[in-house]
């Protein structure tokens, strides 16, 4: 067997590098994958989610979100959101224009409208629709949005004013609607709605810098009507611009003889007046309600009617309802009294529009109901009808004071002295009203009947006494009675004057001569007036002796 010197030899181990160098072009592409990939959402930009009521117009891929007319994204897709109510935009938009994307961002779908200010959107009946972004001034970084129906009336960017006008009554106001001041637009309505009590409130803004001509004396009013009127030139017609005629508007102004006043803060409410002639009527801003309670009727007064102080107007009537009183109050009374609210301007009393003129308003009623002030219907037309209430003093009645009932302050009345002999009046009207009246006229009918027969029956009685006398008989009598006198006087001229029978026989003939004569006065009277037979003359007056000069 042969044996086989092996040689110990050391062996080499030589470490083989970890990444071969194969590795090197993968890895560099994977690198500049990656930063394409970033780079690639780098350059998308954020994503935002935009909600709105319809997706008209709108298309995936192809309608452009724009800002100023300049592309800033575009939209990737179009769905409806969980309660199929509303649809959601999700948009892309570019890294540059994503400080754009803060709070009070707005977005809308820009489109062809007509509206009072004109035509607008024209541009897209070629190039499409396309979402309008309006950058605003908040924080940034907000993704989701609520997008809007139309153009919002103001600009984000725009400064001015914001007012709200309340309204007791409908307005023929519309959003976009000018704010006009001494016939220049000034700036516009821009939102509507109906609060809880029923009144409308506008809101409104004023551009700058004619924000500053907005003051706490100033006054809005309805300038959507026009009026005329007839004057020695002519026809006076009088607009505040032709604009408002078409699409409704407001003014504002300071009434004659009020000052400026100074400017308010933004948020600020104005009452909307129904025309300009009403904020000269009811110049003041300030009033204060008081409560009457009247015990007559308050027929012809009416809301609106003025209250007036020995003849200037102080106020008005608010309100004429038994509502104003809950109904405990008038269950009470074994006769409901008649509520009338009120409302006195500050201003005019104490010459100050304001809440501080307010708490004085208070003060001094306080002090004159106290010296006998009192609240009284008065009638300011008897033709129509029409009345009003009236404050004066009457030192008569006992000293008063305000109470409270219903959250309102009650102002002591007293029953006008007028208004009394009215109810009087219509009291015996109403008496006179329920007389027989038919019953009494057929009555006196009856009796008028009966005096005409007793008026023929006398005329039947006078014609058969002027036939009477008209007979030759009765003619010939007094004849007759003068020849027999004259035989008794030849007679007797036999006789002694001295003897018994001379002197009755001159008797006889003296009474028979006294018949004659009364014959003969009774014939005359037939003759004059044949109704004496009835009717007896008349007795002449006593003859009145003459005053002593």
């Amino acid at each position: 067997m042969r044996s086989v010197a092996l040689n110990s030899v050391a062996a080499v181990v030589k470490t083989r590098p970890k990444l071969s160098s194969i590795w090197f072009i993968p890895l560099v592409a994977l690198i500049a994958s990656a930063w394409i990939v970033t780079q690639y959402y780098l350059d998308r930009g954020p994503e935002i989610k935009i909600t709105f009521t319809t997706a008209e117009g709108i298309e995936a891929g192809k309608t452009k979100i724009r800002a100023l007319n300049v592309e800033v994204g575009v939209v990737e897709r179009v769905e409806l959101n969980s309660n199929l109510e509303n649809v959601v935009i999700y948009a892309r938009i570019k890294p540059d224009a994503a400080n754009l994307l803060r709070q009070d961002t707005q977005f809308w779908v820009e489109k062809p409208r007509v509206g009072s200010r004109g035509i607008s959107g024209l541009s897209t009946l070629l190039s499409g629709a396309y979402i309008e972004l309006e950058p605003g001034k908040g924080y940034p970084g907000k993704t989701k949005f609520i997008g809007l129906n139309n153009r919002p009336l103001t600009p984000g960017t725009q400064k001015g004013l914001n007012v709200f006008l309340i309204s007791d009554a409908t307005s023929s106001l519309a959003e976009g609607a000018p704010v006009l001041y001494h016939g220049f637009r000034v700036g516009q309505i821009t939102h509507l709605e109906v609060l809880s009590s029923g009144k409308l409130r506008a809101s409104a803004f004023i551009n700058e810098p004619y924000n500053r001509l907005v003051t706490s004396t100033s006054r809005f009013f309805n300038a959507s009507g026009f009026s005329f009127r007839l004057t020695p030139e002519g026809m006076d017609f009088e607009s505040e611009s032709i604009s408002s005629l078409l699409s409704g508007g407001v003014a504002f102004d300071v009434p004659q003889g009020i000052n400026m006043g100074t400017m308010v803060k933004d948020g600020s409410e104005f009452n909307l007046y129904a025309g300009e002639k009403h904020i000269h009527l009811h110049p003041y801003q300030y009033t204060n309600e008081y409560l009457l309670l009247f015990d007559a009727s308050t027929r012809g007064l009416q809301e609106g009617a003025p209250v007036e102080y020995r003849g200037i107007p102080v106020g008005t009537v608010a309100a004429i309802s038994l509502d104003l009183v809950p109904r405990s109050v008038h269950n009470q009374q074994n006769v409901p009294q008649v509520p009338v609210l009120i409302r006195i301007d500050a201003g005019r009393i104490v010459g100050e529009d304001s809440p501080q003129g307010q708490q004085k308003l208070q003060a001094r009623f306080n002090e004159y109901v106290a010296q006998g002030m009192r609240a009284a219907l008065k009638n300011a037309s008897i033709v129509t009808g029409q009345r009003i209430i009236t404050l004066d003093f009457y030192p008569e009645v006992p000293a008063g004071q305000m109470s409270q009932l219903a959250g309102h302050q009650v102002m002591p009345t007293i029953s006008d002295d007028i208004d009394r002999v009215i109810s009087r009046v219509g009291i015996f009207v109403d008496k006179l009203n329920q007389l027989p009246l038919t019953e009494t006229l057929v009555s006196a009918q009856t009796t008028l009947s009966q005096v005409n027969k007793v008026l023929i029956d006398a005329d039947e009685l006078v014609r058969t006494g002027n036939s009477l006398l008209s007979q030759p008989e009765w003619q010939n009598m007094p004849q007759e009675l003068t020849a027999t006198i004259q035989e008794l006087q030849v007679t007797l001229a036999g006789f002694q004057p001295d003897s018994a029978f001379y002197q009755d026989l001159q008797q006889t003939l003296q009474q028979a001569k006294q018949t004659l004569e009364s014959i003969e006065r009774v014939g005359h009277a037939l003759n004059s007036q044949p109704s004496s037979i009835i009717f007896s003359e008349p007795r002449q007056a006593d003859i009145q002796p003459g005053a002593t000069k």
